[in-house]
């Protein structure tokens, strides 16, 4: 760690104690003393005048990525590390005076000014605890697709904002923690930050880069009283604009058609797997066979085939043998319903015997790829047979040729 005069960038303090890559450092309250967290699973606190660390704590089993200090007491903060764990420092005592298990590597940490509540960010879930009642956990939620690495509140607290490895940040309200507004970004998202004064969002990215957003704030003196502000979702802003008339020159521009999801993708959204296969096998059976090869492809690709297959019953496994013993012969996708055919087998093989119609069709399936197969090896010896014909031919004319000269 360095501490560094702002005016003079000169090099006030060094503390090298630590074994490992520091992570994280944050001044107390009371700014005589400072914190840090390592990869050598220690949290050190210093004394800022004599350069000396005052206290160790080892209990972290992890890395100690992030960490935050008290806005009310100079002797309080908390770290994260990838052990899952959130601990809460007492200067004053010798170990940490609680602990929360957020259940993921935890990549940051905020807490509110009053000190009694804190939230953690770890794979792709924030998580709300109270810390005065102990570590109870109040919220739980998670609106990222990708690892969380940063978290932070806006200038007055009432807002939350969070950046993600999946390009997005969402700004949640504070009151029941619902995404009021998203903001896609080029490239994942490895901090965050937001001005006091909310004009200015900053986020640093993994191509090197760093984005400055700026926001006017537009004062309350500027604002027309006698015109009501439009609210999205309200009546009067669902039918502005109705009474406008175009004049002869203005060109009109239509809005563009929203696409429509069907069923099974909305349900592939939903991670929902095994009803997505069962909406496209009630399909009609013409238009049906390219909906299902591209469902299994994006199955196996989500490594939710075995999902999909699995815990079903006689009525919901004869449509897909059914299916397998009509296309697995198709040369485009013999390769995919082998995987599908391989899968089916390993999940009901151990129950064979149990339904008369499962055993037939699957004796079907098996005389279908017998067939197959044996077609397959007949045109080998065909094949073989007309080389042995071409191959004589050649020589034979060779042979002519030779004898004419």
């Amino acid at each position: 760690m360095q501490l560094f005069d702002v005016n003079t960038r000169s090099v006030l303090r060094e503390f090298k104690e630590h074994a490992g890559s520091v992570q994280v450092t944050k001044f107390l309250l009371d700014d005589l003393h400072a914190v840090s967290g390592s990869d050598d699973k220690s949290v050190r606190c210093w004394d800022i005048a004599t350069g000396q660390h005052i206290a160790v704590f080892n209990e972290h089993q992890d890395y100690v990525r992030c960490g935050v200090t008290s806005q009310t007491s100079k002797d309080i903060f908390i770290t994260g590390s990838y052990d899952h764990w959130l601990k809460v420092w007492d200067l004053r005592s010798q170990g940490s005076i609680l602990s929360m298990d957020h259940g993921a590597p935890v990549e940051c940490v905020q807490i509110f000014p009053t000190g009694g509540i804190c939230i953690s960010a770890g794979s792709n879930i924030i998580k709300v605890w109270d810390i005065l009642g102990g570590g109870r956990l109040l919220a739980g939620f998670s609106n990222h697709q990708k690892t969380i690495t940063s978290i932070c509140f806006d200038g007055e607290h009432r807002r939350l904002l969070s950046g993600s490895l999946d390009r997005h940040v969402k700004i949640y309200d504070i009151q029941d923690y619902t995404v009021v507004h998203s903001m896609d970004y080029p490239s994942p998202i490895l901090s965050l930050g937001v001005s006091p004064d909310d004009t200015h969002l900053v986020a640093g990215m993994s191509n090197g880069f760093l984005s400055i957003k700026y926001r006017l704030k537009q004062d309350a003196e500027e604002q027309t009283p006698t015109r009501r502000k439009l609210t999205a979702g309200t009546y009067r802003y669902f039918v502005r604009g109705r009474n406008f008339q175009p004049q002869e020159d203005d060109f009109i521009v239509s809005a563009p058609r929203r696409h429509q999801m069907t069923e099974h993708d909305k349900l592939l959204r939903k991670f929902d797997y095994s009803k997505a296969l069962d909406s496209v096998l009630r399909k009609p059976p013409r238009g049906r066979a390219p909906l299902l090869y591209s469902l299994f492809q994006e199955l196996i690709r989500r490594k939710g085939l075995r999902q999909a297959l699995a815990g079903r019953d006689e009525e919901g496994l004869v449509p897909i043998l059914y299916f397998l013993i009509r296309s697995i012969n198709n040369p485009r996708y013999t390769v995919l319903l082998t995987d599908v055919a391989n899968t089916v087998l390993d999940i009901y093989g151990p129950v064979f015997g149990q339904s008369e119609k499962v055993d037939q069709l699957f004796t079907k399936l098996r005389n279908k790829i017998e067939s197959e197969i044996n077609f397959q090896q007949k045109g080998f010896e065909l094949l073989g047979t007309l080389d042995t014909l071409f191959a004589a031919a050649m020589s034979s004319s060779t042979l002519s040729v030779n004898e004419a000269q």
